[in-house]
């Protein structure tokens, strides 16, 4: 019986296709040890039987001689018995092995899956439950991920190189267990099927998983590319926005996320282009910034502005301004400086105002008109600086004036052209134009040359004012009190007007007797002068 059992337990231990035949190749060998031991044991239970039978009866093999020679058909009832007896004995024999497998079995399914077992539509018969999850896991271990990026670049990524490992959450063990709770036994499993699904955890080691996408052709030296942003390009007669490049940069980081992502959910493959993980130009051509500095730039570079003094012009375009625009990435403008020295430039070459000029007198002859004066043309510089800053960065065309501080009436013969008093100290004459027509011609009385502050000062000067009835000077305090009809100063205290203590006029009266510093003018003179020029325009002394 031992030897049977230990046949039985060979038996169980041979896997699933040899165990059939190899059960058979034992319980037969069991049989014809166990029968042989039958034979054994009949033998010595007839010696016993010879040394009990009793005096005259017959030996067994005696009987069966007389038998066999009564009859030679019939077979001995020795041989019957014998045979009967084997037969009880392999009965026996298979009811023990049977018996014994069956609590062998028994024992074996408390660990083991029954026969017809299936996970997942796995075949998981005779299996532990680490035996049965190995089997399992072999699925997602031959998992692989194709990991696509731009320029057509990809790489497939097996479980090893995601770092994958499987974990079924206890699932094994519970349908290990769950067998039990069926209410069967291990017999009754040949005939029906058992067994169930089972959820698989797919995790992947990130550190083996980032060693493996920093190897993908992607990120190879030879196939990154620098994305490069949208610039302003100002070489030209207008700027233009050289647009951005996306270049082929993977985002290491990005890259990582979104592999594990794609392994962690089972995916066949991944797009890294897809995913967002490619590196971005930081500036793009729809950038308000840029697109700001543009037009900033543009209109500037299209401003054409002529500025006119008289008959001359002073022209001024974006194209004069380029060196000098100033763009820090964000606001573009153009250095003062530039605005600043064509102004003062412009000022040193127009600007007439207290400075000494040729001019022609009435009688055609050209002379020079010293330093001194209020007369002329000046401009405002800070206001005319502004004025091109601002005709420059809004792109205006067209002519344009300075800025006046002062104006002159012309820009001919040293600006005195048009409407203007002319007068000469060495002559003591005075001629008065109106629109280039002589309205005036009288003999006047300068200042005294007999003192020094009383002399009529050189120059061209505008008039400051115009008032009738006036009386000049102040007897407490210059010794003087001239009452007159008409007034009109020009250089401070000096200035034309009627004189009706004089009765004559001209000559050299003005050296010894002459004003202190006025221009003594006939009534009758100043009151057509009075009434025909206006505050602004010129008196030229010399």
């Amino acid at each position: 019986m031992d030897d049977t059992m230990k046949k039985a337990e060979e038996t169980a231990a041979v896997g699933d296709e040899e165990l059939a035949a190899k059960q058979a190749e034992a319980e037969a060998q069991a049989a014809e040890e166990a029968a042989r031991a039958a034979r054994l044991r009949a033998q010595e239970a007839r010696a016993r039987a010879d040394q009990w039978k009793a005096p005259g009866e017959p030996k067994p093999s005696d009987e069966g001689v007389d038998d066999e020679e009564d009859d030679e058909d019939e077979e001995p009832p020795k041989k019957k018995h014998k045979g009967l007896l084997i037969f009880c004995v392999i009965l026996a024999v298979l009811a023990a092995a049977c018996v014994g497998a069956y609590f062998y079995f028994d024992n074996f399914f408390k660990d083991h899956f029954f026969i017809h077992s299936e996970i997942n539509g796995h075949d998981v018969s005779f299996k532990t439950a680490d035996e049965a999850r190995k089997l399992l896991a072999e699925e997602a271990m031959n998992y692989s991920l194709a990991v696509k990026g731009r320029n057509d670049l990809s790489a497939t990524l097996g479980a090893q190189e995601l770092g994958v490992t499987v974990d079924d959450q206890g699932g094994t063990e519970k349908l290990l267990k769950a067998q039990k709770d069926l209410g069967w036994n291990w017999v009754q499993s040949i005939f029906r099927m058992t067994g169930g699904t089972v959820e698989f955890t797919v995790r992947t080691d990130r550190e083996v998983l980032k060693s493996s996408v920093a190897g993908l052709p992607m990120f190879s030296k030879e196939n990154v590319v620098e994305p490069t942003n949208a610039v302003l390009d100002t070489s030209g007669e207008k700027a233009v926005i050289v647009p951005e490049t996306q270049g082929a940069k993977p985002n290491l980081e990005k890259a990582v996320a979104a592999v594990a992502a794609a392994a962690d959910s089972k995916a066949a493959s991944v797009d890294l282009e897809e995913k967002d993980c490619y590196e971005h130009p930081l500036v793009t051509k729809a950038d308000e910034t840029l697109n700001t500095r543009l037009v900033a730039w543009n209109q500037i570079l299209s401003a054409d502005v002529t500025y006119v003094f008289g008959e001359n012009k002073e022209r001024v375009t974006g194209a004069d301004a380029r060196s000098h625009i100033i763009d820090d990435g964000k606001t573009v403008r153009i250095d003062e400086s530039f605005a600043h020295d064509l102004v003062y430039a412009w000022g040193r070459k127009y600007d007439t105002f207290g400075l000494a000029r040729e001019f022609k007198t009435h009688s055609g002859k050209t002379v020079t008109i010293p330093y001194g004066g209020d007369y002329g043309w000046c401009s405002n510089k800070d206001k005319t600086i502004a004025d091109l800053q601002e005709a420059l960065r809004t792109g205006a065309t067209g002519e344009r004036e300075p800025v006046w501080l002062f104006r002159a009436m012309g820009w001919d013969n040293g600006d005195l052209t048009g409407t203007y008093v002319e007068v000469s100290i060495a002559e003591q004459h005075l001629w008065c134009y109106k629109n280039g027509e002589l309205i005036v011609d009288t003999p006047v009385v300068t200042g005294s040359l007999a003192e020094e502050d009383t002399h009529t000062i050189p120059g061209c000067f505008a008039i400051d004012a115009k008032v009738t009835d006036k009386v000049l000077g102040a007897m407490d305090s210059q010794g003087y009190e001239n009452p007159v009809s008409f007034w009109m100063p020009f250089d401070g205290g000096r200035g034309l007007h009627d004189a009706p203590w004089r009765v004559e006029y001209g000559g050299d009266i003005y050296k010894t007797n002459g004003s202190h510093g006025c221009v003594n003018t006939p009534y009758d003179a100043m009151a057509i002068i009075y009434n025909n020029l206006q505050i602004g325009n010129a008196v030229v002394v010399y």
